[in-house]
């Protein structure tokens, strides 16, 4: 057999299996860069999707909060403030030996004199916003000790009036709440978070609405 002959064959086998493997490699990566393209589309698709966040449970609703208005009215006066004229805040907190004192104010913002008289009218919550009701009494000297007379106070515009809260404290460990107060029974409430350890049943003392200056 002729070797010269043989030389051309073998080349030609050898281009064609060449050739065969160069397709093969190139059908490789073809498929290869298909795999890489749809799972790099899919990671696309899976990321442009919103993603849920975690919802935030609602803490429950309260079962027996106290009312906004008192259903009882107090009876009015000659002269008394338009409720919408009075604006009712704590104006400060104290405690000594057990004893709790709270003291309110109530100031015209009218533009006219008006008077204040009577008791202040208070509610209280919890933390959960269910109504905490102690027994309140009231009391005929504030937290100085001096006597309080329960007759309406003239004020002007800008004006104040005091009012006390006191009571022995049952637990020792003030707790979240929620004091509802208004200028009198019947009128809005103004709600004001504190900490109290005011608790249901016990007792606490309030005194009329009183001039300041004395």
């Amino acid at each position: 057999m002729d070797e010269r002959a043989g030389g051309p064959r073998l080349l030609r086998r050898l281009g064609i299996a060449g050739a065969m493997t160069l397709i093969l490699a190139v059908a490789a990566g073809a498929g290869l860069s298909r795999i890489a393209y749809f799972a790099d589309a899919a990671w696309q698709t899976e990321a442009s999707q919103p993603r849920e966040t975690p919802r935030e449970t609602a803490p429950p609703a309260p079962t027996d909060p106290p009312p906004d208005v008192a259903e009882t009215e107090a009876p009015g006066f000659p002269g008394r403030c338009d409720a919408e004229d009075v604006e009712v805040v704590v104006a400060g907190t104290d405690a000594a030996t057990g004893a709790r004192f709270l003291s309110l104010e109530a100031q015209n913002t009218g533009a006219e004199a008006c008077a204040i008289g009577g008791l202040p009218d208070l509610a209280f919550a919890d933390e959960a916003g269910n109504a905490v009701r102690p027994e309140i009494v009231e009391s005929p000297r504030n937290a100085a000790g001096d006597e309080v007379e329960d007759v309406p106070v003239q004020l002007e515009p800008g004006e104040r009036v005091r009012a006390d809260v006191m009571w022995r404290s049952e637990t020792g460990r003030p707790e979240p709440m929620t004091l509802l107060a208004a200028p009198w029974s019947g009128a809005e409430r103004t709600p004001e978070d504190l900490s109290l350890d005011i608790v249901d049943g016990g007792e606490i003392t309030l005194t009329s609405w009183y001039s300041p200056e004395g």
